[in-house]
């Protein structure tokens, strides 16, 4: 009997531990995604408002978004990382960069989920014209 008394009490720790570790909205997570929110067409040299608009539903220690970053052809714009301990406000939340636009620009923009990856890049390219 002993030994049955045990095996279940091993049981419920472990039940505990995984219900504490995967919480029911793990059930429910995804991959991170990213799009962008930003103009179409600028002026050559306006200031121009980026904003990535990133989605992870489950953002808890365990699983989180753990990086984001904007770049185009020539480079990265911004980067930001994520860790358990300090981890993305919302499973919805946004991040924004203001550059110069000197010519056309890709911007390209992903974001990761340390456990089940990046739906993939963003893209979003906007045409200088010259007023």
């Amino acid at each position: 009997m002993q030994l049955k008394r045990r095996e279940f009490i091993k049981i419920m720790a472990a039940g505990a531990v995984a219900a504490v570790a995967h919480p029911p909205t793990l059930a429910l997570a995804n991959k991170s995604a990213v799009t962008i929110e930003a103009p179409a067409t600028a002026a050559r040299n306006a200031q121009v408002n980026i904003r990535l608009q990133i989605t992870h539903r489950g953002n808890n220690f365990i699983h989180y978004t753990n990086w984001v970053t904007l770049r185009t052809e020539e480079g990265e714009i911004g980067r930001w990382d994520f860790s358990a301990f300090d981890r993305p406000e919302n499973n919805e939340f946004s991040r924004e960069v203001i550059i110069a636009m000197e010519g056309t620009t890709q911007l390209i923009a992903q974001a990761n989920c340390n456990i089940h990856g990046s739906e993939g890049e963003a893209r979003h390219t906007i045409v200088v014209q010259d007023r």
